[in-house]
């Protein structure tokens, strides 16, 4: 049986991504539009601290974008109820085509002194 979760009912599941420390990445379709899109859920739901943290991510990423940064849009989610531990903590965000962040500062030799 495969396992539900949260996002299922608008996205469909395409493949896995390469994750980061506290979440797993997947990138999916939107049901409606076809539009690539990834999620982003975290690999230990019941943390106290990364249900904290990936609601702040969130807020992060919408205050940046919203006062024009180039970051992914927020498309969808439920982090505002990261207090509810019940809720499997996740977020979707426009898909950006490219080499990842760690790998770009890592071919780079880093950031300058």
């Amino acid at each position: 049986m495969t396992e539900r979760h949260a996002w299922d009912d608008r996205w469909e599941f395409v493949k896995n991504l390469p994750g980061g420390g506290q979440g797993h990445t997947i990138l999916v379709l939107e049901k409606n539009d076809g539009s690539h899109a990834v999620v982003k859920y975290l690999k230990n739901q019941e943390s106290r601290q990364a249900r904290r943290r990936i609601a702040q991510e969130v807020t992060n990423l919408k205050v940046l974008h919203d006062a024009g940064a180039k970051v992914p849009r927020v498309l969808d989610g439920n982090t505002e109820n990261f207090d509810d531990p019940c809720a499997e903590m996740y977020f979707v965000m426009e898909y950006i085509d490219g080499e990842g962040l760690a790998k770009i500062v890592n071919d780079s030799g880093g950031r300058p002194a």
